[in-house]
């Protein structure tokens, strides 16, 4: 009996190499289309965005760029970066609520922001943003760079709750 011998037919490094193109493209286009700016409406009478990891510059352009006041969820990092790169911008933002750290902080720039809040969790900051939502103001939470879509997801969810 004769034995015939099965060859698998490999893949061309070239039909590799694109493909390894394609899903590094999709991958990046995701990537970007995840943290850019994103808008929700108008919700409760306030203006409401969310941005993944936002650009310390891009971010103080937005805030400076606002009609209104600006109520801002974001993590200690981000309010430092903020503070360190342009004190101004602060006079913008009317409530900071720090949501990655339930105790106050010492520091210099903590003490730049008039109404600050500190919370353990992005639960507590929408239980707390609950209280201090108010019309004509800008919403804008920033998430971090990590562990940023289960975040996003509780507060889009949260949103549909706002009247």
């Amino acid at each position: 009996m004769k034995k015939t011998q099965h060859r698998q037919r490999q893949p061309s490094i070239e039909s590799t190499a694109e493909q390894l193109k394609l899903v590094r493209k999709a991958g990046l286009d995701e990537m970007n289309t995840a943290t850019a700016l994103c808008p929700h409406g108008k919700v409760a009478g306030m203006d409401v965005f969310s941005w993944v990891n936002p650009d310390v510059d891009a971010l103080n352009a937005m805030i400076a760029s606002m009609p209104y006041k600006v109520i801002w969820a974001a993590t200690t990092v981000q309010a430092r970066a903020l503070w360190e790169m342009n004190a101004l911008a602060l006079k913008s933002i009317e409530t900071l609520v720090i949501y990655d750290s339930g105790q106050v902080h010492t520091e210099q720039w903590f003490s730049a922001f008039d109404n600050v809040l500190c919370v353990n969790g992005a639960d507590h900051a929408l239980m707390i943003l609950d209280k201090v939502r108010e019309q004509n103001r800008v919403f804008v939470w920033s998430l971090p760079k990590n562990n940023w879509g289960e975040i996003k997801t509780m507060l889009t969810n949260h949103l549909q709750t706002w009247k």
